[in-house]
């Protein structure tokens, strides 16, 4: 079983990756047979250092992992197969402890529409390599499955009546193109929702009152004082 050792914080000029020293078995390089090796098993005392003689002896060493904590739009959003820390991975799959933490931290340096443009242009880039490349399709799988739980877990992001909900509007047109009838679907529920919504006096009049809320948790609305100074 491999261990797991927090090393600590490794800032970049682009991201903030959390660093951790995992002690796994050792597999020698071919012809190193029979030949006696020294592998560090401690990362912090490097001197305690133990000699395996038999090619067959469980021998261990240590491996840097880095999981990013935050980073930037180029370098959470920019999918490249030699890019490792993106919220599409070096395998082509979608990462999901990327997609968290991106999704939770991205406000505060990037806007919606512009994470948006970049996973659609992605997408239709990679259209041509489709039927020749397993990669690409494992990519655009990838940047599906992302813009599915994007609306899943934050749909208020594709809130914008000011902008007659665009963000919407593109994925629906986005989803035509690409004959993605799942994505579409979702898209056309949620923007007929969020049109409801505005009808009705937008997201703060849909917000629950707090009879709605007493109501919900059990109590009614004459237990409970609208005074909080009174009990």
């Amino acid at each position: 079983m491999a261990m797991v050792k927090y090393w600590g914080d490794e800032k970049h000029a682009d991201a903030i990756y959390a660093v951790y020293l995992k002690k796994v078995r050792y597999v020698p390089p071919p012809g190193y047979d029979g030949v006696p090796r020294y592998r560090a098993i401690d990362p912090d005392r490097p001197q305690l250092q133990y000699p395996c003689p038999g090619s067959d002896h469980l021998q261990w060493e240590s491996v840097k992992e880095r999981v990013i904590k935050a980073g930037t739009v180029e370098k959470l959003v920019f999918i490249n197969h030699r890019v490792k820390e993106c919220l599409v991975g070096a395998d082509g799959t979608m990462d999901s402890r990327h997609f968290n933490v991106f999704f939770a931290t991205y406000r505060a340096f990037a806007e919606p529409t512009n994470v948006l443009d970049r996973l659609l242009r992605r997408y239709e880039s990679l259209e041509k390599e489709v039927n020749s490349s397993t990669s690409a399709l494992v990519i655009q799988n990838s940047i599906r499955s992302i813009l599915i739980c994007w609306l899943d877990m934050y749909p208020e992001d594709f809130y914008d009546p000011d902008c007659d909900f665009a963000m919407l509007t593109n994925l629906l047109d986005f989803g035509q193109r690409s004959k993605l009838s799942d994505l579409r679907a979702k898209s056309r529920k949620l923007l007929e929702r969020f049109k409801h919504i505005q009808e009705e006096g937008g997201m703060i009049a849909a917000l629950p009152s707090l009879d709605q809320l007493a109501y919900a948790f059990g109590y009614e609305a004459a237990e409970y004082s609208k005074n909080p100074q009174e009990k």
